[in-house]
């Protein structure tokens, strides 16, 4: 039998000696919760019967829009 079952132990004390503050640990869950409210607005923007119709009126805003967005998305990750 070899020492690896040590070592491992080793890492998994230092995990439970570390000190995370419960903010940082609610992070993910709080950043979801931002996402999920902002595509239901969104999603119930894009769904209400007046918008669409002037969005179908005016389709080149729809592609202005997904214009920005795609053109975000390059500055934002380059």
């Amino acid at each position: 039998m070899n020492n690896d079952n040590k070592y491992d132990s080793w890492y998994v004390e230092q995990y439970r000696k570390l000190k995370i503050p419960v903010l940082l640990m609610l992070a993910p869950f709080i950043n979801f919760s931002i996402v999920q409210n902002i595509t239901l607005a969104w999603s119930g923007t894009l769904n209400n019967k007046t918008i669409r119709e002037k969005m179908q009126k005016l389709s080149f805003l729809m592609f202005i829009m997904i214009f920005g967005f795609l053109s975000w998305l390059h500055f934002a990750y380059t």
